[in-house]
This record gives C-alpha cells, sequence and structure tokens, in this order.
C-alpha cells in the first residue's frame, strides 16, 4: 500500500503557495501604473493651463483652472489638487517681455500600505510649465 501517492487536493496546496505572491505582483503593479497615471494627469494639467492662457488673452484665474480640469478630465482636480497661476512681469504693450509660470501639484497614495512595498510611499507630483512671451 502506498501512503504517500494520492494527488487529491495538490492544486489547493499549490494555490495557497503561489496566490499570496501573485496578488503582491498584481497589487504592485496596478500601483506603479497608478502613479504614472497621476504624473501624466499633473503634467497634461500643467500644459494645458500655460496653452490656454498662451490662446486666450485676458484669462482669469478660474478660466485657467476649469482648462486644467477639462485636460485632466475631472471638473474637480483643482479642488483637491494644487494648481497655480503666477505672472512674473506685467503682460505689458511691448517691449516688453512676459514670463507665465503655471503649476500644477497632486499627492498620490498607493492602494497598498508602506509596510508591503517599501519603495511605495505617498508623495506629491508637482509639475511647472513657465512660458517667455516676448
Amino acid at each position: 500500500m502506498k501512503i504517500f501517492s494520492s494527488r487529491d487536493g495538490t492544486a489547493i496546496v499549490e494555490t495557497a503557495l503561489v496566490f499570496p505572491l501573485f496578488l503582491l505582483l498584481a497589487f504592485g503593479i496596478t500601483d506603479i501604473g497608478n502613479a504614472v497615471f497621476a504624473r501624466m494627469s499633473v503634467n497634461a494639467a500643467s500644459q494645458s493651463g500655460a496653452s490656454y492662457i498662451v490662446s486666450h488673452a485676458g484669462a482669469t484665474q478660474s478660466d485657467v483652472q476649469i482648462a486644467m480640469n477639462q485636460a485632466v478630465g475631472n471638473s474637480s482636480f483643482c479642488a483637491t489638487a494644487t494648481c497655480s497661476v503666477f505672472l512674473q512681469s506685467q503682460c505689458a504693450p511691448a517691449p516688453a517681455q512676459c514670463i507665465i509660470t503655471v503649476t500644477a501639484s497632486s499627492a498620490w497614495t498607493p492602494m497598498l500600505p508602506t509596510t508591503t512595498y517599501s519603495w511605495a510611499l505617498p508623495l506629491t507630483i508637482t509639475y511647472t510649465t513657465t512660458i517667455r512671451i516676448a
């Protein structure tokens, strides 16, 4: 009589060994994807705000923030993030030059706690777009 020849339950044991590792990798890849998406969104907001100022003379801060919200596809992006426009010098008639800085910042938090992934720490993503109009 063979005592150790039974294969009943082999799949369950193998699944129990591999599944936690699979979940850890899957959540890690998802966290990386979310971080990249957040960076792309903040970058798009910054560039869109700067582009809006260039194409719309006399744009107000709220107009620029609406354009930044539309670029991200989230109507409350600037409400949860920091969206700012700074005029370094007045845009007066020629020959003065105008320097405009548009900054977008947003906080990103990983899905998994930092004890699981020591490399995935909460961070603030910031992009700045500077335009000089001469």
